[in-house]
């Protein structure tokens, strides 16, 4: 009995490894699919695998997520972000969520949740390789009209001193552009040496067209949405 328990245990550790091992493929060529723009593939291949209940079905869905974005389908990719645990996602596995829901909001117009979740995609990416295209989407925003209340509720609970100086710079081009004398104040209060070279380029821009003896804000042109 005690080597039939044994036989039996290890059947069924080879067909968990087995299994894991088969839906580790399917993401790879689902990843494949969407790099091959061939979205629909890649939403069947999803579709079509059992991730339920493993330790991919997160990462599963943000690739639906991707793939479904890819078809225009803004609806259903919004749904199937509904389901995804960010919670339990890991630093790489949040910045591809935060990205892809940021790129998805700018596409609706919706700039102050694009923002948020370009923020979130900044403060949670480990690969350098992919700042650059993370602090291009957040300057592109930073000078459009954003909702004053949503940057000071984020100021007040951001801890990352990066993002919280990227905030204040966002302010500063909005407070500009309503003519505000507060925004002296907030743009005083940016650490240049936070800011990297995008963002160095927009505070440069802001602090030659708006000196502080003039509030006018009409030499800023309108910056046009991500496509």
């Amino acid at each position: 009995m005690k080597k039939l328990l044994i036989i039996l245990f290890f059947s069924i550790l080879l067909s968990q490894e087995g299994n894991s091992a088969y839906l580790r493929l399917e993401l790879e060529n689902a990843i494949k699919d969407i790099n091959a723009r061939q979205f629909d593939s890649a939403i069947l291949r999803v579709d079509n695998t059992n991730f339920s209940d493993s330790e991919y079905l997160d990462h599963s869905l943000i690739l639906k997520m991707k793939a479904l974005h890819g078809i225009n389908d803004i609806d259903q990719a919004l749904s199937v972000a509904k389901q995804i645990n960010k919670n339990k996602l890991n630093a790489n596995l949040q910045t591809i969520y935060s990205l892809e829901l940021g790129d998805i909001f700018s596409e609706m117009g919706l700039f102050d949740k694009s923002f948020e979740h370009y923020l979130a995609a900044r403060k949670s990416n480990i690969d350098t390789k992919a700042n650059k295209r993370i602090n291009q989407r957040l300057n592109k925003l930073l000078k459009m009209d954003l909702s004053e209340e949503n940057l000071s509720s984020l100021q007040l609970l951001e801890n990352d001193l990066t993002n919280l100086n990227i905030l204040k710079l966002a302010h500063s081009f909005l407070l500009a552009r309503n003519q505000s004398e507060n925004w002296k104040n907030v743009f005083s209060s940016v650490d240049y040496s936070m800011l990297s070279r995008e963002f160095r380029s927009s505070y440069n821009y802001l602090k030659k067209n708006v000196p502080y003896d003039n509030y006018s804000i009409a030499k800023i042109g309108v910056v046009l949405p991500l496509s």
